[in-house]
């Protein structure tokens, strides 16, 4: 996307540029490494990174993590480093049965699941934690 704010005029797509209207039918995260195995003639099939993909769901989110280190002095920042991804998730929302079920992907693979109860997820964007902005409606 253009964007004159960003070193060389371009960004990337990101979340927040996708359209509240839109309908999401899945959402997948890719391995951060290749995967490659033998074939039955011996040969080794190309790599491909594997995915975790989550559908069926009647709304969702994702977000990343990310840290910055920040050298301060009393209340004045005096350097902020470069942001390093920590992890991504992605969720699936499922209003039926009032439950939300975040899939989270840690930069080096790692995974962990956590099923909580919607009430939960609507205390955190009362409270200002989660940005209700973030949430896309399913097909």
């Amino acid at each position: 996307m253009d964007d004159p704010k960003v070193k060389g005029g371009k960004r990337s797509l990101t979340w927040d540029d996708l359209a509240q209207n839109i309908k999401i039918t899945a959402l997948q995260l890719v391995y951060p490494f290749p995967v490659r195995f033998k074939k039955p003639d011996g040969s080794l099939a190309e790599p491909f990174s594997p995915k975790l993909s989550v559908k069926g769901f009647s709304r969702y989110f994702f977000f990343n993590e990310a840290t910055v280190p920040l050298m301060v002095q009393g209340m004045k920042v005096l350097s902020e480093g470069i942001p390093e991804l920590v992890a991504k998730t992605v969720a699936g929302i499922d209003d039926k049965a009032g439950v939300v079920i975040e899939f989270r992907m840690d930069k080096f693979g790692n995974n962990s699941v956590e099923k909580y109860s919607l009430k939960k997820l609507e205390e955190s964007i009362k409270s200002g934690l989660f940005r209700k902005e973030i949430i896309r409606n399913g097909c």
